[in-house]
């Protein structure tokens, strides 16, 4: 039978208890993983963005549109908002214009705003439907749809310019 002793019993626990501390100054190859993804993830969507915004810092919300639909004078739009900032995202506020050509420019003709109460994860995308009525989607029209958050974080973010006051 093997004898153990107390001094022995010792060392042997605080020869344990070093290695366990040891491996928990060791990373998590998982983290390391996400955090890398979402560093390239930045990189990207810095350069797909104009030269002139690309030293704008990255907190945005990105719209992308997968699908649109049109019944006469109702446009069902179906988008992925997506997010570059490295907090959750409460709600999202949105800005749908409608532009229409007159002499070779653009001229905006309507906008409407939205608000909808949707989460985003941080660097992550949340899928938005939107039905929206206008007398101009029977003639030929372009239109621009820009999102903004209403929250990030824990701290509110101003409405953008030109937001209604009874949408505050």
């Amino acid at each position: 039978m093997l004898r153990v002793g107390a001094k022995e019993l010792f060392v042997a626990f605080l020869f344990y208890a070093l290695a366990l501390a040891g491996c928990g100054a060791t990373t998590d190859p998982a983290l390391e993983a996400r955090k890398e993804r979402a560093r390239k993830v930045r990189e990207y969507v810095r350069l797909a963005l104009p030269a002139e915004e690309r030293e704008r810092p990255l907190g945005r919300l990105l719209v992308d549109l997968r699908d649109v639909a049109t019944t006469g004078t109702v446009m069902m739009l179906r988008t992925r908002i997506r997010s570059t900032y490295d907090e959750p995202v409460e709600g999202v506020r949105l800005v749908l214009t409608f532009l229409g050509a007159r002499n070779g420019t653009m001229i905006p003709l309507e906008t409407k705003y939205f608000e909808q109460d949707i989460p985003v994860p941080p660097w992550g995308s949340a899928l938005l439907r939107l039905d929206v009525e206008s007398l101009y989607l029977g003639a030929q029209v372009f239109y621009d749809i820009r999102a903004y958050p209403k929250k990030v974080g824990a701290r509110p973010v101003d409405p953008p310019p030109g937001w209604p006051d009874h949408l505050r």
